[in-house]
């Protein structure tokens, strides 16, 4: 009697998968522990780097390691444009990119490709490149954003005006929130009700200075 599919793909790809069994003939035909690219490397695992040439064998793999080496190699292969991330300068190079993407094709989602590592974006890159924008906004290394006395990320009343510098930090929340990537700068309430389109009051404004 013939296996339906998904009980099929249970038994022989699923299982086998997270239980480690890179003998499997389905893994060995999909080449899935050797030569492969690197969303996997981004925190919370650790182990795999681009400077291996050849990964660990599944058994020696964490859940969470298989798990995200599954979803990469099974995600359907949908066209998202491209963007180009500087890694000495994540936030001007992604916000520069962006703009270049028209409204169209923006809202079918990004990936993104980071130099010098040829990483597939399976969604790993993307995440990577978030929280790093969003640390160097937390540690002021963004001259349109400021970290306030209570920790909070706001824009910099003494920047230079550049609207296509928010223009392109809107881009990245709604990049964010469609593609459900988290975006972990400690921002203020004030940019949350600018999002929401809420009215913002002076006690907002006051909220920023205040440490208690």
């Amino acid at each position: 009697k013939t296996e339906s599919p998904p009980l099929y793909i249970e038994k022989q790809v699923i299982q086998p998968f997270l239980q480690g069994h890179g003998d499997s003939e389905v893994f060995q035909h999909m080449n899935l522990y050797h030569n492969l690219s690197i969303s996997t490397r981004i925190q919370p695992i650790p182990k795999l780097t681009t400077s291996f040439e050849e990964y660990p064998h599944s058994s020696e793999l964490s859940y969470e390691e298989r798990v995200e080496i599954f979803y990469q190699h099974s995600k359907p292969k949908t066209f998202r444009a491209a963007v180009n991330i500087d890694p000495e300068n994540p936030f001007f190079s992604f916000a520069m990119g962006l703009m270049d993407i028209s409204r169209k094709e923006i809202r079918k989602g990004i990936r993104v490709s980071i130099a010098n590592d040829p990483a597939i974006d399976a969604g790993g890159p993307i995440r990577a490149v978030f929280l790093s924008i969003a640390k160097e906004m937390q540690d002021g290394k963004v001259s349109h954003f400021k970290s306030y006395d209570n920790h909070t990320v706001y824009f910099n009343p003494l920047a230079e005006d550049n609207p296509e510098i928010f223009h392109a930090f809107g881009r990245m929340v709604g990049i964010a929130i469609l593609q459900g990537i988290n975006f972990p700068a400690n921002f203020s309430l004030t940019i949350f009700k600018l999002i929401l389109g809420q009215p913002i009051s002076f006690q907002d404004y006051e909220a920023l200075d205040r440490t208690d």
